[in-house]
């Protein structure tokens, strides 16, 4: 409800006391380019604890001095006429080294000013207009009392009014003004054929009630709130906010009031029983510029779309331009920056990510005529069969019973033999030079920025090879911060070297970032290759050093990355083989016992990832079939925990059978079974009462239930892809303490504040 507290404080905004102009006009400007710099707002510069910008302390008594800057009736006794007339050096305001002075001709506006009372006004912006007094001439050019104005202003400049317009121009003009289009000949022919005294009224209410109309001045409003139809920043996505854009459309045409037209932006959806075009109308909150860019902190966008929404909301109702206060007092508007904040808080807890991309949530749908109806009949449906779905049935505890009994089975595994390796052979002989090891001997490899730089490292892939292994899949990796989840350090040595950020491993943006693996012991190290990110940002890794260190950290080698390609290769030991030499994906041919095969196990000595994209069965006579796998394509095992992959169908296989996969990793143990449950092990808990939640999943009694289900769901979906989206606004169930934000940085919040409209007539700046 606190949006609706906004509104009220908007809607009477403007009802303030009018005042003379004098001030304002003559002697604020004087101030505010040779005095506010010291005795202004800003508490950060001022000087005497003088401030020109307050009328209570412009005429009080100077704690330091005993002087009173303006004495109104007395500029003789006012100090401040005394320092803008001075001659010394060390007494004349403004200072001499400011390089600004204050003439003799403003000086005395100013003794004239303070002689007549020194009346101080309001900011301008905040007094009514004053209805000036109508001049009629004698004149029959007026039609109206706008014409009134014109003509004195004219006369004023010595000129006279243009001819009547004829007809055609007349019409024209019109046309633009109310619609933006010009008029059709059709619409020309039937304007010059009407010989009515009211023809002209009579096109303007034609106009007034087309549909171009509100079209014409939804363009004005639709810049004000920066409509959009896309993100606006980084890749700028298409978003689905078009709803929101038709419904100001259709406010100008229906004439909706002003105060609905205020009250459903900012907060339709809080209104009681709020409807549907009522909350569409809440776009306006979502119409800011977001981002999806990876590297953003959540946080810190978030609340510069906080901001954008403050400001365009200011701007948009009360004609305020109320950025200045995001980082302190306002330096020429009647505001503090705790009065942002207090404003802001209004704000603050809508829903919605920093990081977001097109039509993010919240978001309605509204749906084609008769789809509701249609809808409500499928989701019963779906509840019904999910009901179902979840009922046990006799048949299903006496299968559950058996399959219980059959995993109390051990796995029969087999390993069958490998008939041929792609992975190239080494061959090393006591006289060869590829023989002899590395002088450089390491235990830990350090990548690391210049000292001081502040940045990411995001890294693909790290190897580092020893004998013609890659050690560093065994090792133990580490980094100085992880920017998430996904992104430790072991992304870095999984074996998966695409390229994109969800597979790389990723700092924050910090001061030296680093990133280490530990080999677990000294060995000798031939090459270092490391891989980068190809997606984006590939200049994270310019210029970053790589180091060796033995197992007491010594320096023991370093190598530096100049402008980072996506692989950079170091060769430490020259008489190893080239690194080019080395494999990484190799294909294993084997030749598994014939029987049923219903899945493979994979194990290895240290991480390793499978690439499962391509399994062949190879028939004694030579012909090639593919296999498929189930669930994905890559998967990761170790010594610890294999990976367990069920065929998608199982086949029998013949004597004389052959298996070709592909594979990423080193000393690879492949054992087959034909366990239709090795895969299901790997997932299935242990309690009893979550098995049988699990097999009622699978189970065969229900497959025609699913099915059904299936196709509701698929139905239901299809429905409410046939219906429009609009990104709209709405608040958490929790709402978010609101910070006066230190100069404006998301990461310095100081003053806990709540939400609150504000009084310009009460306005009490600052003053720390």
């Amino acid at each position: 409800m606190n949006r609706i507290i906004c509104i009220i404080g908007l809607l009477f905004f403007g009802d303030l006391p009018a005042m003379a102009v004098s001030f304002n006009d003559e002697i604020r400007p004087i101030f505010a380019d040779r005095c506010f710099a010291c005795h202004g707002p800003d508490s950060v510069t001022r000087k005497a604890n003088l401030r020109l910008d307050r009328e209570e302390i412009a005429k009080s008594v100077l704690e330091e001095s005993g002087s009173v800057a303006i004495i109104p009736g007395n500029p003789r006794q006012s100090e401040i006429l005394d320092r803008i007339t001075s001659k010394d050096p060390d007494k004349v305001m403004p200072p001499p080294e400011s390089k600004m002075s204050v003439s003799d001709k403003e000086a005395a506006l100013i003794e004239r000013w303070i002689a007549e009372g020194a009346k101080w006004e309001r900011h301008w912006a905040f007094i009514p207009p004053v209805k000036s007094p109508l001049k009629i001439g004698n004149s029959n050019w007026p039609r109206n009392a706008i014409d009134d104005y014109i003509l004195d202003r004219l006369r004023a400049e010595e000129l006279a009014p243009s001819p009547i317009a004829d007809r055609e121009h007349l019409l024209r003009r019109l046309s633009f003004d109310l619609t933006g289009l010009p008029p059709s000949i059709p619409e020309l022919d039937a304007f010059l054929a009407d010989e009515m005294e009211r023809a002209y009224e009579n096109a303007v209410n034609r106009l007034l009630a087309s549909p171009a109309f509100g079209e014409r001045l939804a363009l004005e409003w639709l810049d004000v709130a920066r409509y959009g139809d896309t993100d606006g920043l980084f890749e700028d996505h298409p978003r689905s906010i078009y709803l929101w854009r038709d419904w100001v459309v259709s406010a100008f045409n229906d004439n909706l009031p002003y105060s609905d037209f205020i009250s459903w932006q900012l907060a339709g959806d809080l209104l009681p029983e709020a409807s549907d075009e009522q909350k569409i109308a809440t776009g306006f909150l979502r119409n800011n510029p977001t981002s999806n860019e990876g590297g953003l902190i959540e946080e810190d966008y978030r609340v510069k779309y906080l901001v954008d929404r403050v400001n365009t909301t200011a701007t948009a109702f009360l004609g305020l331009t109320m950025e200045c206060a995001q980082c302190h007092d306002h330096k020429f508007d009647p505001m503090t920056q705790r009065n942002y904040y207090e404003f802001a808080g209004f704000f603050n807890s809508l829903i919605g990510r920093g990081n977001s991309k097109g039509a993010t949530a919240p978001t309605l749908t509204i749906l084609p005529p008769g789809h509701g109806e249609k809808l409500t009949e499928l989701d019963g449906k779906i509840v019904a069969l999910e009901t179902e779905l979840n009922s046990t049935p006799k048949q299903l505890i006496a299968d559950f019973e058996r399959w219980l009994e059959k995993l109390e089975r051990p796995i029969q595994w087999h390993i069958p033999q490998v008939i041929s390796d792609s992975r190239p052979k080494k061959v090393h002989t006591k006289d060869s030079a590829a023989a002899r090891p590395s002088d450089v001997r390491g235990r830990y490899l350090r990548i690391s920025l210049p000292t001081s730089q502040v940045g990411f490292i995001t890294l693909s892939e790290v190897e580092v090879y020893s004998g013609g292994q890659n050690i560093a899949r065994r090792g133990i990796a580490s980094q100085s911060s992880d920017y998430s989840v996904g992104s430790r350090a072991a992304m870095a040595i999984d074996g998966n070297a695409n390229g994109t950020f969800s597979s790389c491993s990723c700092t924050t943006e910090q001061k030296d970032a680093w990133w280490e693996v530990d080999f677990g012991n000294e060995a000798p190290i031939d090459h270092i290759a490391v891989f980068n990110r190809n997606d984006c940002c590939p200049e994270r890794l310019d210029n970053v050093s790589i180091t060796v260190l033995d197992a007491t950290r010594r320096l023991i080698a370093e190598r530096k990355i100049g402008d980072a390609p996506f692989r950079s290769n170091f060769t430490l030991n020259p008489d190893a083989p080239a690194l080019e030499s080395i494999s990484r994906d190799y294909v294993l041919t084997l030749a598994p016992q014939p029987g049923v095969l219903a899945a493979l196990a994979f194990s290895s000595s240290h991480s390793s990832l499978l690439d499962s994209a391509k399994l062949e069965l190879i028939s004694a006579i030579g012909k090639s079939r593919e296999l498929k796998l189930t669930g994905g394509v890559k998967r990761k095992f170790n010594a610890d925990k294999s990976a367990v992959v069920e065929l998608e169908k199982v086949v029998t296989l013949s004597r004389g059978d052959r298996l070709k996969i592909s594979l990423v990793g080193d000393d690879v143990r492949i054992q087959t079974t034909d366990d239709l449950t090795a895969a299901e092990r790997e997932i299935i808990p242990h309690e009893r009462e979550k098995r049988l939640n699990h097999f009622r999943s699978n189970w065969p009694g229900f497959a025609k239930i699913r099915s059904r289900l299936e196709v509701a769901k698929k139905a239901k979906s299809a429905l409410q892809a046939g219906g429009a989206v609009s990104m709209i606004a709405a608040d958490a169930k929790k709402m978010l303490p609101t910070h006066v934000l230190i100069r404006g940085e998301y990461g310095k919040p100081g003053e806990l504040v709540k939400p609150a409209a504000w009084q310009l007539e009460l306005v009490k700046t600052s003053e720390r």
